[in-house]
């Protein structure tokens, strides 16, 4: 990895790219895709990460939000660039990993069309610039509460303080094969797979995608001693006819979450491993609380507080609330580097979040005389579905693109796999009259396969207060009603590894 970073290091700088840049990665799970965060990391190029299902003004609006003038993807990703490039005035080059399309012209004035292979290629060695850890790492994109996502600006210390955490939590050794299917858009494959790996000196293998058929076999066959996965995941393993080879594995401790105390003892019988889900974060501070392994086991909780971090519970006027009582979870780092750097071109919104000197989460919990805490609910208006955090405000504004439809509110209800469903309320446009099938497809086509609604009522109007703002409290309790839509009962299913538009 460090020669292959190398290259593709010298790579990057033959096409201008330096330091304090922007680059925007819009790719699955691949090889190139962790070279490529190793080449821009010693390079001090600010990578941005991307979701590779983002389509439409989903992409659009963090492609130029974060500024990037040179975006890698492959050749489906290359579908969902193509038609926003113009839409994109900073938007200087794009590289291809894998087959070119037909004809090298991006076909888009000011923006070349380039080919993985060169910038993967020898030449002369890169010219490694100085780097300090507070120098910026990435921008990594969450879901906003109010507003479009945010991009958090993370540093290299930050990164290396996470990997840290984890390491002496004794959640991954040396001698370890960490297995996961966790994606390096995110915190969780790039700082909890590859940096925390990179660390610990331990073995990782990264699985291009989820698959509950395929999983434990591959487990098996890559020697895997850690799992790390959304909780989801781990539900999908134990719904599997069971198998006589469950418990053949080489497995020590298995990292889900979320996940209740009762299903983490059955995967724990099945499968013969320690499971850990004690862990509290989110990308803007990630890890306030975690359960080293020879501490103390309180399944439930989120784990101790640690020493990297000061956590308050907090009311509505900022009160300290006593202990044992629900408040909002606010944290702030103990050293240098040991949370995010604010969020990018949002000063504002930095300013809401860090009110009082502390971090706000917009989650709920309590914390335990020991100094546990406990995860309640997200005080923010936000979703959380197949792993991908979905802000509200975000996917109503994508449906609203639809020409029949005049109004909507999106909100959570409860989910078998342990996370969110989504459900959409719709008041159509001028008497329109809105179908299942129809509307289907134009979610399939228009929103990420992890945003689309599971469920869908119409209704003649949306409830709101005297100030005109929806009252998702009252749609919450309403429920799935008899008049309810649900795509999965009704036969439509959209599939995880779909991204093309058709």
């Amino acid at each position: 990895m460090a020669d292959a970073s190398d290259r593709v290091a010298g790579g990057l700088q033959r096409l201008g790219v330096a330091k304090g840049q922007q680059i925007a990665f819009v790719l699955p799970n691949r090889i190139e895709f962790a070279t490529l965060f190793l080449a821009c990391a010693r390079l001090g190029v600010l990578q941005v990460p991307l979701n590779p299902f983002l389509r439409g003004e989903f992409l659009r609006y963090q492609l130029a939000d974060s500024e990037a003038a040179t975006i890698v993807t492959d050749a489906l990703g290359l579908e969902q660039v193509r038609p926003l490039a113009q839409r994109l005035p900073g938007l200087r080059q794009i590289v291809v990993v894998g087959e070119l399309p037909v004809g090298s012209d991006s076909g888009i004035p000011g923006v070349d069309l380039l080919g993985y292979s060169s910038i993967d290629r020898p030449g002369p060695s890169p010219t490694y610039p100085e780097l300090a850890p507070g120098d910026l790492c990435s921008i990594m994109y969450t879901s906003g509460t109010t507003g479009m996502p945010k991009g958090c600006m993370m540093s290299n210390g930050y990164y290396l303080t996470i990997a840290r955490e984890l390491i002496t939590a004794e959640w991954i050794e040396h001698s370890d094969v960490l297995f996961t299917a966790y994606q390096l858009f995110h915190t969780s494959g790039q700082i909890y797979g590859v940096t925390t790996a990179l660390n610990a000196g331990a073995s990782l293998v990264l699985e291009p995608e989820f698959s509950a058929s395929r999983y434990m076999a591959r487990v098996r066959e890559t020697g895997a001693t850690v799992l790390y996965g959304a909780g989801a995941m781990a539900l999908a393993l134990l719904a599997q006819p069971p198998h006589p080879s469950d418990s053949d594995n080489r497995l020590r401790l298995a990292m889900w979450l979320p996940m209740t105390a009762d299903k983490q003892l059955e995967f724990e019988g099945r499968f013969g491993t320690r499971v850990t889900a004690e862990i509290y974060g989110q990308t803007e501070a990630l890890i306030p609380a975690i359960s080293a392994l020879s501490d103390e086991r309180r399944p439930g909780t989120a784990g101790r507080v640690t020493p990297y971090f000061d956590v308050r519970l907090v009311d509505d006027d900022d009160e300290d609330v006593p202990i044992g009582e629900v408040g909002e979870i606010t944290v702030r780092p103990r050293g240098t580097n040991g949370m995010f750097g604010g969020y990018w071109r949002k000063p504002d919104a930095t300013a809401e979040a860090w009110r009082n000197l502390w971090h706000h989460t917009g989650d709920c919990g309590r914390l335990d005389a020991d100094g546990y805490l406990t995860f309640v609910d997200r005080k923010k208006d936000a979703l959380r579905r197949r792993g991908e955090n979905v802000a509200s405000v975000e996917l109503e504004r994508a449906i609203l693109a639809h020409p029949e439809i005049g109004a909507v509110a999106v909100h959570a209800v409860p989910s078998e796999l342990s996370e969110d469903e989504i459900k959409a309320c719709l008041v159509p446009a001028g008497g329109a009259e809105l179908k299942p099938a129809e509307l289907f497809e134009f979610f399939k086509r228009n929103l990420p396969y992890y945003a689309v609604p599971r469920y869908v009522e119409i209704v003649d109007e949306l409830p709101t207060n005297v100030m005109g703002r929806v009252q998702k409290f009252k749609l919450v309790e309403r429920g799935i009603t008899e008049r309810t839509w649900d795509f999965e009962a009704l036969g439509h299913a959209i599939e995880r590894n779909k991204r093309r538009t058709s």
